[in-house]
């Protein structure tokens, strides 16, 4: 993720216009740089060409008055246009609205369910600042903080310690986020703390994003996903992930 240009939340609302031929020549070049590392953008890229696909086969016959309509009502007529201008000559009303339409809904809501992810994962990192909100288990040893997690939770991951590399394991806590009891292991940097939430894997995600100070950095490593929080610098963060994943490796 180290090399990305670009953030998933800015390559995402790109993506429909690379499609659409709208980007210019430094946006493409950025956003195929992000698509080459980012498996879950790659995805999205490859959902959004499957939609438009499918939409290609439908005949405008089969499409009422009213709903026609109806949706072209509901679209800004610039946006109409660069729509209809992507799409071959006869199924461009129908393929353009549909697209407009289902595309826009599609990452309005997935970027509303991320977002609120950011929010949880905030509030919880800087709920745990606060006096005796921080850790549930205390050790510095990897043995005694894996073994506390079992039972409490659906996964068993290895909090490893990297003292070595600068990032001492200080304990772990339960936390709810999303409505699902998630580990929590805590370590610091510095005067600084990370924390790092390990969730099952729902989808193939890596994203870096700021927010109000704290960085936030996920990624997936076989069946779990990791986001780290903390208010260190990113490239402190960054190097935590290749530090955590090069002990999860050995």
């Amino acid at each position: 993720m180290g090399g990305l240009l670009v953030t998933c939340q800015q390559a995402r609302p790109w993506i429909g216009a690379w499609i659409d031929g709208e980007l210019d020549l430094m946006q493409s070049a950025e956003l195929r740089k992000h698509l080459a590392e980012c498996q879950s953008c790659s995805e999205e890229l490859e959902a959004l060409r499957a939609l438009r696909e499918s939409i290609r086969k439908v005949s405008p016959s089969k499409v009422s008055e009213e709903l026609r309509d109806r949706v072209a009502r509901s679209i800004p007529p610039a946006a109409m246009k660069r729509r209809i201008s992507a799409l071959p000559l006869g199924f461009a009303f129908v393929g353009g609205v549909v697209v407009a339409v289902v595309g826009t809904a599609l990452w309005n809501s997935r970027a509303s369910t991320h977002s609120a992810l950011v929010a949880e994962l905030m509030q919880s990192h800087v709920r745990s600042l606060m006096p005796n909100h921080l850790l549930d288990v205390v050790s510095t040893d990897q043995h005694t903080v894996k073994p506390w997690f079992d039972g409490k939770t659906s996964i068993s991951p290895t909090p490893f310690q990297l003292r070595t590399e600068g990032f001492p394991l200080l304990g772990g806590r339960l936390d709810l986020i999303e409505g699902q009891r998630v580990p929590v292991f805590v370590y610091g940097r510095r005067k600084h703390l990370i924390n790092l939430f390990v969730f099952p894997a729902s989808g193939a995600t890596m994203w870096l994003e700021d927010r109000q100070g704290y960085h936030l950095l996920s990624w997936n490593e076989g069946e779990l996903e990791y986001v780290a929080v903390s208010d260190v610098d990113s490239s402190d963060l960054k190097q935590f992930k290749a530090d955590y994943q090069t002990a999860e490796g050995k």
